[in-house]
């Protein structure tokens, strides 16, 4: 089962669709389903398609039905860094 949350639009970064322009994304999407993934991290957090994952709410979709990917490998640059800071180095004897 994939399950997606929306929480406090941690990664939208873009502005609302107009009216306009969501009535037409939904009216797209009645007709032809989700044409691109929503797009998840790891936790679930909705990384892309907000208004897509909002649209199938309001249709009454079930969770299966919602066409998602999940992007495993992201982190943030400090997740980097203390990947790097915690990693042995060859110089301590590390190979």
């Amino acid at each position: 089962m994939t399950t997606a949350t929306q929480q406090d639009h941690t990664y939208q970064f873009f502005p609302p669709l107009s009216d306009e322009e969501y009535t037409a994304l939904k009216k797209d999407i009645e007709d032809r389903g989700i044409q691109v993934p929503i797009e998840l991290d790891s936790d679930g957090n909705i990384l892309d398609g907000h208004h897509r994952w909002q649209i199938a709410q309001e249709l009454g979709w079930t969770a299966e039905k919602i066409r998602t990917v999940t992007r495993h490998a992201l982190k943030t640059e400090d997740a980097d860094r203390t990947t790097e800071y915690a990693r042995p180095s060859v110089k301590d004897g590390a190979r």
